[in-house]
Formats: structure tokens, C-alpha cells, sequence
């Protein structure tokens, strides 16, 4: 059998895919260890784990497009690496490993392998690398080669090779009906599929969903709170126009006079939303506040206006933004998608605390027996509101929906129909939700589609943009400027999503090419390839 070690950042949304594949190893006899920022990495996976590196670097909340970019690399990627590289050199040779998983974030893993000579296979949680969203801007591609240049420069490892993809390998958990042909070229890509695996228990009050409704799920991902306390309020507004249900209260610390209210987009006078075509069947929706906790009159940013032909003015140190062309009032390159530039690779907004329930009082249509963590739940159980029976329950007229918001920053404190939690167990919902409305979160998407569940996807930065975009041209979901959503579109969304039938059978046929690529267990069996030797294409240099 195999020593296999994975070498991840502290993100649970590069770390979590990974956790189904290790599972799946271990059930084939092979080794596995981990390598990574503690104590983050250790709370996620457990069992043995090496300390690589602490620096874990937060982002203004505002940040976007290039400005995201240039934070992702300077101040985060870059400096995780060269903090990590000790500990990945340390667990090499403590465990010895045939073969490393390297998320392509984790570059310490990639320098480490070509400085001993180890295979390595990259481990791409997110397939919009695979896009190439910089291949019409030649400066700032060139100013992030130079980035990885001053990694090997300073760790020793010769090689001008992207760190981001392994020559050995890159496995993809996504399918081509989703990402689509890698835009790149990468040697022998593997795409898989989602990797689900069980996560830790998480409390939700179950008790509190109606039994005959629909779920709409709303996350933005738990690091994305900053940034998504307004869209999140919306959120809620909308869901309660949607609802049968009680009426929603949104309390508040904010006195109605302040900044946040008035951007909030509520009528200061009113106890009614200012869209006139929000209305609910109990007598429309009462607003008590704006947003709890807010934490300054600037809370709620500016809007910042993304869509094409105009880009926000970026100011940047470095002369590759400055350059770039796309600052001020640009337009994009001729030919290229504005949205592919508008960021890279990591999901910074992924829920960390998924799991399944474990409550035996629950009723037996929330039974935990029925989540994707038992056997057939990739696909949910039969009647669930969603997937096969979602068609016959719109067509004789509006369903029942009720929603779930996962508020982890605490910025909404709600009662009546809509669900406010911190966390909450995303697997277990998913089998019940109508719809899901998030950020655009590469996990977020694939764990929603593998359950054949459409989405409302408002992207916010980074890989983002393009995984909304990946939606929307398989048919599996519609768009929304996050900056700009209001209550009315948040709803319009919803409910052309819950009673278009063409949007369920989308998510559907994505369904069914992840459960054909194989997931967890084909990334092992390739794993195995690999680690005995079998023989393996090298392209030369892509740079």
C-alpha cells in the first residue's frame, strides 16, 4: 500500500474535497497524513497532521476584481507559502510519502516535490484556473509568474513550471459538462466530480421547517460575513415574500435614521420594503430595523458596478494593474469576458461546519438516514421537493418555500418563517431545497448540482465570477450582481428558478456527469496509478 500526503491551506473549502478522498484511501488500505496551517487544518481533518505555517490573512470586506487579485497573491498565496514550506519539508521526511496531493493553492507542496523529486498531483478544488482568466491580460499573467519566480527564487528549487499545476497530474472535482475543456494546458487532466464526505455535526433547529416546504438555502460561506451582510438581508426579505409561511421581523441595532438603513434600500417611513411587487399572502412583511451589528455607517458599501463595459478604477502598486488596461472606465479586451477577469482561485467562502444530524427526534422526512451522508444521498431521497418531483409540484401551481439563511457573522436576527442559523449541516438541507442562492463558491455550486439542485448564484470576487458563469451556460441557474441585488430581483430569481422546469433538468444532467466521473474513489484509484510507477506524460513548460 501507499503513503499518501496532502499539503492543503487553512481553507475548508480546498481542505473538504480532499477529506472524501483521504476517507476513501484509508478504506483502501493506503496511509495518509496531512500537512498544513494548524490549528486550522487539524480541526478540519483530524488524525495525523503536520504543522505547516500559521499565516492566515483576512480581506477587506470591499475588495474586488483586481484588488482581489493582487491581495490573494501578494498578501496571502505568496506569504502562506514561504510560511509553509519549512513544516511541508519537515513532514516529507518524517512520513515519507510515495505521492503528494498539493492543492493548487499550497504551493510549499509543489516547491517541496520538485525539490526532492517526489510525483505530485495537483489537487484543483476550484476548476477556474483551468479557464484561464488572464489570458487576455498579459501583464498582470506576467506579473503573477513573477510571484512564483520569488517563491523558488528563495526556497532554492529550480524549475520555471506554474506551481499551480503538477506535471504529473491534475485532478479536477468538477466534470466537463460543468467547467468545461481546460482552457490551459495541464497534463493528464482528471476530472471527478464533487468529492462528498461526511462532516462534523452541526445543530440546526429542524423542528422549525414546515413539513410540506420546499427549501431555498441561502449561503454566502463563512468568511464572506464582512462583505455579505447586506446582500443577506435581501435575502431574507425576499424569501419572505416567497413564504406561506408567518411573517419575517428583521431586528436591528441600528436606529432607522442611520446610513445602513437608508442603504439597506427600505423605506425609512415605512414598515414595507420600497419594491412595490413584494407582497406576502399573511398580510405583507414588517421591517423592525436594518442590519444587527452593523458596524458603521459605511457598513453597507457603495455599490460597484462589474458588468461590462465598464470596470471600477483599481489603484495598484504594481505597474502590471496600472497597466493593464482595464482601470477607470475600460472597456475589456476585445474578445475576452469581463467576468473571467474579475479573479483566481480560492474559495474564501466556503461553510466549514457541515455535517450530518444527529438528532433522533427528528421527523422521518428530515431523517439524517435520508442526507447525502448515507448510502444513495448524492441524489437525495425520492420526494424530496427537488430533482425528480420538483417538475409535477410547480406545474399545478407556486410551491411551498421556506428559507434558510446562514448568517455566520451575525448580522440578521430574524423570527417567523425564515431560518437564520450560523451554520448549518448544507449536505443534509440540500436533499430538501428547491433552490440555493449563494456566492458562487466552487463547493457551494457542485455540492448544490450534485444533489440536482438549481442555483441563484451573485458572485463576489476571486474564482467566483467564473463558476456563475459556468452555471448559467450549463442552464442550471441564473445570475445576480451581488453589489446591486435588491429584495425584488433576489425573489424574481427564486421564483423563475423554483417554477421554470428547464433549470431543475439542467441541474440534473450535471447530477448525472458527477456521478459517472467517479468522485473521491477514482481520484484514489488514479492515486494508485501513480504511486506504482505507471508511466506519465510531462508536457514541456506552458511558460
Amino acid at each position: 500500500m501507499s503513503r499518501l500526503l496532502f499539503v492543503v491551506p487553512p481553507l475548508a473549502g480546498h481542505v473538504n474535497p480532499l477529506a472524501g478522498v483521504a476517507a476513501a484511501a484509508v478504506e483502501r488500505g493506503h496511509e495518509v497524513a496531512w500537512v498544513g496551517p494548524c490549528p486550522v487544518v487539524r480541526d478540519l481533518v483530524g488524525g495525523r497532521v503536520y504543522p505547516a505555517g500559521s499565516y492566515v490573512e483576512r480581506r477587506p470586506p470591499g475588495l474586488r476584481a483586481y484588488a482581489a487579485l493582487r491581495f490573494l497573491w501578494a498578501e496571502f498565496l505568496v506569504p502562506l507559502a514561504d510560511a509553509m514550506v519549512p513544516g511541508v519539508r519537515a513532514a516529507v521526511a518524517d512520513f515519507d510519502p510515495d505521492v503528494l496531493v498539493v492543492d493548487q493553492q499550497a504551493f510549499a507542496g509543489a516547491l517541496v516535490a520538485q525539490e526532492v523529486g517526489l510525483p505530485w498531483v495537483t489537487s484543483a478544488s476550484t476548476s477556474a484556473e483551468l479557464a484561464d482568466p488572464l489570458a487576455g491580460l498579459p501583464r498582470v499573467a506576467e506579473w503573477v509568474r513573477e510571484q512564483q519566480r520569488g517563491l523558488r527564487m528563495r526556497h532554492g528549487v529550480e524549475g520555471d513550471d506554474d506551481l499551480r499545476f503538477s506535471p504529473y497530474s491534475v485532478v479536477v472535482f468538477s466534470t466537463v459538462e460543468l467547467a468545461g475543456e481546460p482552457a490551459v494546458a495541464v497534463a493528464d487532466p482528471h476530472f471527478v466530480g464533487p468529492s462528498l464526505a461526511a462532516r462534523r455535526p452541526v445543530e440546526f433547529p429542524w423542528a422549525r421547517l414546515r413539513p410540506n416546504a420546499q427549501l431555498v438555502l441561502v449561503t454566502l460561506g463563512t468568511t464572506n460575513s464582512e462583505a455579505g451582510g447586506r446582500f443577506l438581508a435581501e435575502c431574507a426579505l425576499a424569501l419572505s415574500t416567497l413564504s406561506k409561511g408567518p411573517d419575517l421581523v428583521v431586528h436591528s441595532d441600528q436606529p432607522k435614521n442611520s446610513s445602513a438603513w437608508k442603504n439597506s434600500d427600505l423605506s425609512e417611513n415605512s414598515a414595507e420594503p420600497r419594491h412595490s411587487d413584494l407582497s406576502t399572502a399573511s398580510g405583507g412583511l414588517k421591517v423592525a430595523g436594518a442590519l444587527k451589528g452593523s458596524r458603521s455607517p459605511g457598513y453597507i458599501s457603495s455599490p460597484v458596478d462589474f458588468s461590462p463595459p465598464k470596470f471600477s478604477g483599481l489603484s495598484m502598486d504594481t505597474g502590471a494593474f496600472k497597466d493593464s488596461g482595464l482601470t477607470g472606465d475600460s472597456s475589456p479586451p476585445v474578445g475576452s469576458s469581463p467576468w473571467r477577469h474579475s479573479g483566481l482561485s480560492t474559495d474564501f467562502g466556503e461553510i466549514q461546519d457541515r455535517g450530518p444530524v444527529q438528532d433522533a427526534g427528528l421527523p422521518e422526512r428530515l431523517s439524517p438516514q435520508k442526507g447525502p451522508n448515507s448510502p444513495g444521498g448524492v441524489g437525495g431521497p425520492k420526494g424530496s421537493g427537488r430533482g425528480e418531483d420538483l417538475d409535477s409540484s410547480v406545474v399545478a401551481g407556486f410551491p411551498d418555500l421556506q428559507g434558510v439563511v446562514v448568517d455566520p457573522g451575525g448580522c440578521l436576527s430574524a423570527g417567523g418563517d425564515v431560518v437564520v442559523v450560523a451554520s448549518a449541516p448544507v449536505l443534509d438541507l440540500l436533499p430538501y431545497a428547491a433552490v440555493v442562492v449563494c456566492h458562487g463558491g466552487h463547493n457551494t455550486v457542485c455540492e448544490a448540482l450534485a444533489h440536482g439542485v438549481p442555483l441563484v448564484v451573485a458572485p463576489i470576487r476571486d474564482d467566483q465570477p467564473v463558476l456563475a458563469d459556468q452555471v448559467v451556460a450549463a442552464g442550471a441557474g441564473v445570475r445576480l450582481r451581488f453589489d446591486h441585488a435588491r429584495a425584488a430581483d433576489i425573489a424574481a430569481a427564486v421564483r423563475a428558478v423554483v417554477t421554470e422546469p428547464v433549470f431543475a433538468m439542467a441541474a440534473r444532467r450535471v447530477r448525472g456527469s458527477f456521478e459517472r466521473a467517479g468522485g473521491a474513489r477514482a481520484v484514489v484509484a488514479h492515486l494508485e496509478e501513480l504511486a506504482s510507477g505507471a508511466e506519465v506524460v510531462r508536457p514541456t513548460s506552458r511558460w
